[in-house]
């Protein structure tokens, strides 16, 4: 098959999926000429996997157990090689999900920030601790996990010569349950503080969200914020979510596979472009 990412507004890259050279460059900011060059640029990135841990995901979760100790050195050796960019901080996180109508108190399995090498170890440890399994009916609580997402503790700086990047990642071979289903669940293991509905959600990645319980805006940093997309076309809602969601680049992959068809330097290819 032909992979295809886009970046809204930016037009495409094709074969994002197999192991060749990365060969284009995107640039998704315009940059004001009293700023400093793209090269001169280091970056702070916060990267948040949302991982479907349902069992037919096994294969993407020991894909990001092989990668955790060498994340860093990998996307540091790309930025290096095709922007010439330094990665000045790297924080990890996951936020796995299941189905909460189904699995109960492990539908969610949410972890901090690891800082990135020196708690590499750290992020191993986790990431080795998640289980494929679970899953009940096909749709999973996928949108959930990317509304936790984005309420993360995402890095700050005002240094001008630091790039942000607050990028989301989604793993999922599966359509998502809809946020309004919630209304009518009686269960207790429903994470607090979600949209109501897809539109709601959409508000959330646009900065115009707050949050049920406190009034706090959601506020998704309109330039730093990036959502990298690994899901089967044609499943709900990811094709609309992808058109709906500015910034962001899709990998469609094949379905009922959990993901056995990205490879590692595809998946290093994907994150260097959120970050470039």
């Amino acid at each position: 098959m032909t992979d295809e990412i886009r970046i809204e507004g930016f037009g495409t890259i094709d074969d994002i999926g197999t192991d060749s050279d990365i060969t284009t460059d995107v640039t998704v900011d315009t940059v004001d000429d009293t700023q400093p060059s793209l090269a001169q640029l280091d970056v702070y990135a916060d990267i948040v996997y949302c991982l479907d841990l349902t069992y037919s995901m096994k294969p993407i979760i020991n894909k990001v157990k092989e990668t955790a100790l060498t994340l860093h050195e990998d996307l540091q050796k790309v930025m290096s090689q095709n922007y010439q960019r330094e990665i000045k901080q790297l924080r990890i996180k996951v936020v796995g999900f299941r189905d909460i109508y189904c699995d109960g108190d492990y539908a969610l399995e949410t972890s901090r920030f690891f800082y990135l090498p020196d708690e590499a170890a750290e992020f191993k440890a986790f990431v080795d601790g998640l289980e494929a399994k679970g899953g009940g009916d096909i749709p999973e609580n996928s949108l959930e996990a990317l509304a936790l997402a984005m309420q993360s503790d995402w890095c700050t700086t005002i240094d001008e010569s630091v790039r942000k990047r607050h990028i989301i990642v989604m793993f999922t071979d599966a359509s998502a349950h809809p946020l309004e289903k919630a209304a009518s669940y009686t269960g207790t293991n429903y994470p607090e503080n979600m949209p109501k509905s897809y539109s709601e959600l959409v508000d959330w990645w646009c900065g115009q969200g707050s949050l049920s319980s406190t009034g706090n805006a959601v506020t998704m940093d309109q330039v730093a914020k990036r959502f990298a997309l690994y899901a089967p076309e044609g499943s709900e809602p990811w094709t609309n979510l992808a058109d709906d969601f500015d910034s962001s680049l899709t990998n469609f992959i094949e379905p009922n596979k959990g993901g056995a068809d990205i490879t590692t330097t595809g998946l290093i290819k994907m994150l260097s472009e959120t970050m470039a």
